[in-house]
């Protein structure tokens, strides 16, 4: 589902036809040689892009006294396969390190149907992780189903938010989000150098391993007067390469626009499966000498 789908393609020198490859595991670096199945015309690839299409990192917070520095992934625990770009995980893990409250620690359990499980744990602040003391699950990451609605560190990560309909979507996406491997909600988070504008939320979408979605999350309430600044808004939003959801309150609040946000969130991260044409980076191929060899890459 979109992090681990390292897909690209590459367009034949000599005759036109492109193609597509995909792997489930990190392909070799550099460049390599493949063989056209049309023309039999065998070419060599420039080499792959090394990181994934996203920010190195963001200030988050509507309060710049008190900002949250998130890197893309923590980078003390950059290589765990838990700390993929912008996830749910390597934004609390990071948060639960700078914010305080509740200790945050995921750990890898295993493979079910080729996709990796894990365990989302809170600790205190003064616990080790590998002591004795029994290891509660964390609250957000079992979508608040455990009875409790709130945890010292949800206190503190709410209020990087600005308003309490912020702090309400954020808690309801946790809750559809629960503990599957997802892209977080960044709230407050500052774009451009100037950082101009605050997008209520940035989302960072993978259809694939290098080819992300940027999205900023617009709550936009039902007042008058206002479209002209919000499209102003929208628009220096997207010179940064985001696509701007203007959402608008309806009869349960944005409750229903969440669950429309998590399915929209799936739908992209399973394009891989269903359409790798569209999520495939394109990759630049140049001619070597004409070859009746298999495909290699």
């Amino acid at each position: 589902m979109g992090y681990n789908d390292w897909i690209w393609k590459s367009v034949c020198p000599n005759c036109g036809e492109t193609w597509t490859w995909s792997k489930k595991s990190p392909p070799v670096d550099g460049s390599g040689t493949w063989t056209c199945s049309t023309c039999k015309q065998k070419n060599r690839r420039s080499g792959l892009p090394k990181w994934p299409d996203v920010p190195k990192m963001l200030y988050l917070g509507h309060d710049k006294r008190s900002l949250l520095q998130v890197w893309s992934a923590p980078p003390d625990r950059s290589t765990h396969d838990w700390a993929l770009p912008y996830s749910t995980r390597s934004f609390v893990f990071q948060a639960s390190r700078n914010q305080g409250g509740c200790l945050y620690e995921p750990e890898r359990r295993g493979k079910v149907m080729d996709d990796t499980v894990f365990s989302d744990y809170c600790l205190e602040p003064d616990v080790l992780y590998y002591s004795d003391t029994p290891r509660p699950r964390c609250h957000m990451f079992a979508g608040w189903s455990m009875g409790e609605e709130s945890c010292p560190l949800w206190e503190k990560l709410s209020n990087l938010c600005q308003t309490d309909a912020e702090k309400k979507f954020l808690h309801w996406y946790f809750g559809f989000a629960r503990d599957r491997t997802f892209p977080a909600l960044l709230p407050q988070a500052r774009i451009g150098i100037a950082e101009r504008r605050r997008p209520d939320f940035a989302l960072f979408v993978p259809l694939s391993y290098w080819k992300y979605k940027w999205y900023a999350i617009q709550l936009d309430g039902a007042h008058r007067g206002l479209q002209e600044q919000d499209a102003l808004r929208d628009t220096e939003i997207s010179i940064h390469g985001y696509e701007v959801v203007s959402l608008r309150p309806e009869s349960k609040g944005y409750y229903d626009e969440v669950k429309k946000l998590v399915e929209r969130i799936e739908f992209d991260m399973e394009q891989a499966n269903s359409d790798r044409w569209q999520v495939a980076i394109e990759v630049e191929s140049e001619k070597r000498w004409p070859s009746n060899d298999s495909d290699q890459t």
